[in-house]
C-alpha cells in the first residue's frame, strides 16, 4: 500500500478495538467509506465515553442514543462488522486476534473522570487504566505478530497525557503511557507502523449551542473538534506509509493555549 491524494483502503480490513463510541463509530464509517472492511469490537450494549476530555467545560458522555448504538451500526454499511470482545481480557483478545484476519489495529479506549489523585480509590485506578491502556497494550501485544510489513496499530488518547485536568488524572496516565509506548513500538516492530492520534476537546453528544461557543472562543482554532476531525487523523495514521512513532494532535489548537 502506498498513501496518495485520493488513497483508499483498497478492501484491507481493520480492527477497531472497543469501538462502541461515537469516535469509534464514526472511524469505522470513514473506514468503510475509504473502501475498507472495518470490525468493530467491545460491548454493545455497555456505556462508553468517547475522547475530548475538557477541563470542566461540557460532557463528552457517550451513551446507546447519541452514539447511534441504539441499532446495529453493521445495518448501516455492508462494510462493517461487529464482534463482542472484553478487551480488559488479555486471553480473550489474544485468541481473538489469532482467529481473524486484519491488516490494521486501531485502539480506541474509554476515558473516564475520576477525580483528583488523593481522592480517587485505587480498585476505582485500576478500572480506569483497564478502560484506557490495558486493553490498547493487550490489542497491540497480541495483534503485532499477525499484521503484515504494510500494517499498522494506532492509539487513540488524548491531551491530558501532556495537559494535567484534575477529573481525568486516570486517563492521563493511561495516555501518556500509550504514547510512550507508541515509541517504543515503532522501533520494536517496524515496519508496521505504530502512532497515536491525540484528540482535544470533542462534541461528542451534540452540546448547547452557548457550550459550544464557549469551548470554542478557548481555542485557537475557534472551534470545538468534531468526531469526525478525530477520524481523519485516524485514517492518515492507517494509510499514510512514512508516519510512525508520533503523536498526531487533534485539539484546535489546545496546548497551545
Amino acid at each position: 500500500m502506498h498513501a496518495s491524494v485520493g488513497t483508499t483502503l483498497a478492501d484491507e480490513r481493520v480492527v477497531v478495538i472497543d469501538g462502541y463510541s461515537k469516535v469509534g463509530l464514526t472511524t469505522a464509517r470513514a473506514i468503510a467509506d475509504s473502501g475498507g472492511q472495518a470490525l468493530i469490537t467491545g460491548d454493545p450494549g455497555g456505556l462508553t465515553r468517547d475522547h475530548g476530555e475538557t477541563r470542566g467545560e461540557g460532557s463528552t458522555d457517550g451513551d446507546r442514543e447519541s452514539s447511534g448504538i441504539g441499532t446495529s451500526i453493521a445495518e448501516e454499511r455492508e462494510r462493517i462488522e461487529e464482534r463482542e470482545l472484553d478487551s480488559t481480557s488479555e486471553t480473550a483478545v489474544e485468541s481473538f486476534l489469532g482467529e481473524v484476519e486484519f491488516d490494521h489495529l486501531v485502539c480506541v479506549g474509554s476515558p473516564r473522570p475520576t477525580g483528583g489523585v488523593t481522592e480517587t480509590d485505587t480498585e476505582t485506578l485500576r478500572t480506569i487504566l483497564d478502560a484506557s491502556f490495558w486493553r490498547s497494550y493487550y490489542a497491540a501485544k497480541h495483534g503485532a505478530s499477525h499484521l503484515d510489513a504494510d500494517g499498522s496499530v494506532t492509539f487513540v488518547t488524548g491531551t491530558t497525557a501532556t495537559r494535567p485536568a484534575v477529573q481525568f488524572f486516570a486517563s492521563g496516565i493511561a495516555n501518556a503511557a500509550l504514547e510512550t509506548l507508541t515509541k517504543y513500538l515503532a522501533v520494536e516492530i517496524g515496519p508496521v507502523r505504530v502512532n497515536a492520534v491525540s484528540p482535544g476537546r470533542v462534541d461528542a453528544i451534540g452540546l448547547e449551542e452557548d457550550t459550544r461557543q464557549s469551548v470554542a472562543t478557548a481555542l485557537p482554532a475557534r472551534r470545538i473538534g468534531a468526531p469526525e476531525d478525530v477520524a481523519d487523523a485516524i485514517l492518515f495514521a492507517v494509510t499514510n506509509p512514512h508516519a510512525t512513532g508520533t503523536v498526531i494532535r487533534v485539539d484546535g489548537g489546545d496546548l497551545l493555549v
